[in-house]
């Protein structure tokens, strides 16, 4: 969402992640996801996401949001594959790129 500060600075805010978890509830008959079931979407899941749901914590969220602002700046997310579970895998096997590699006009600190 974009909205204005008051000295009409564009503010960016990131209103939806996707997914919520409510911890410590109990999953019933009929709930939409079950155990092992794969939650998210893989050009943004950490690898702990896509290995067990179960264990994820704020660290994925971290994750997720840096995968997000790469591609707010490059276009594209940091690791692609043929289907989701090669962009799942290819995370665990090669490090991601350096963004400055991929634009080198930007500021330095960024990378």
């Amino acid at each position: 969402m974009l909205s204005w500060m008051a000295d009409d600075r564009p503010l960016v805010q990131i209103l939806d992640m996707g997914l919520a978890r409510f911890v410590g509830a109990e999953q019933t008959e009929g709930s939409l996801t079950k155990t092992g079931q794969m939650m998210g979407t893989p050009d943004y899941m950490s690898p702990e996401q896509a290995w067990d749901t179960k264990t994820v914590d704020i660290r994925g969220d971290i994750y997720s949001l840096g995968c997000t602002l790469f591609r707010f700046l490059i276009g594209t997310p940091p690791f692609q594959g043929e289907n989701p579970f090669q962009t799942l895998m290819v995370r665990t096997t090669i490090e991601a790129p350096t963004l400055r590699s991929l634009d080198p006009d930007l500021p330095e600190r960024l990378d």
